[in-house]
């Protein structure tokens, strides 16, 4: 049993070593400053992006993505029945795993009434995001913290809607993040 207590806790350190290399440098959070939230984010494209002459993207595109990221998030709203920002929607909202707030702050924003916690494996990103949402005005509303999806520190039905998008890859035992918990 000690051994794999052992084990968990390596990966778990693997885990937020990576997550440090990846999301916690300053180029990472230059180019959120730069980019805008949503520059890393899966989209829902309409519209194809564009290369300049060199063969890289061009402002254009870089608006296109940004874009496309926002309309995936309403698209997935949507396909999952949540009322949109005109009606009372979700009053508190998780968002697990959430890289550097970009989700939770446009929830915070989209959803007048609701609050918006987010969690990360990453203290640098908990950093970073709480730095950006202070900077948007939206620390009344929206925070971070550091948590394990796979192990998270809530009651049931503590909150209104759950967001888990593009987060499973990091985790090693997805099932523990996806398996039932009793109501």
């Amino acid at each position: 049993m000690a051994s794999e207590v052992d084990g968990q806790e390596e990966d778990q350190q693997q885990q937020e070593s990576t997550l440090e290399k990846t999301y916690g440098g300053d180029l990472y959070a230059l180019s959120i400053e730069t980019l805008g939230d949503h520059c890393a984010h899966h989209g829902y494209y309409e519209n194809h992006l564009q290369l300049d002459s060199n063969g890289a993207l061009n402002e254009d595109s870089f608006t296109l993505a940004r874009e496309a990221a926002v309309r995936l998030i309403d698209k997935l709203l949507l396909w999952a029945n949540i009322p949109d920002g005109g009606g009372p929607g979700p009053q508190r909202i998780l968002d697990v795993l959430m890289g550097l707030g970009a989700v939770s702050r446009y929830f915070g924003k989209k959803f007048p009434h609701a609050t918006v916690q987010g969690i990360s494996l990453s203290k640098v990103e908990v950093e970073i995001a709480t730095k950006l949402t202070a900077s948007q005005n939206l620390s009344d509303k929206v925070s971070f913290f550091y948590a394990d999806a796979r192990t998270l520190p809530f009651r049931n039905n503590e909150y209104d809607l759950v967001w888990c998008l593009e987060c499973a890859d990091h985790i090693l035992e997805r099932e523990q993040i996806f398996r039932p918990y009793a109501i």
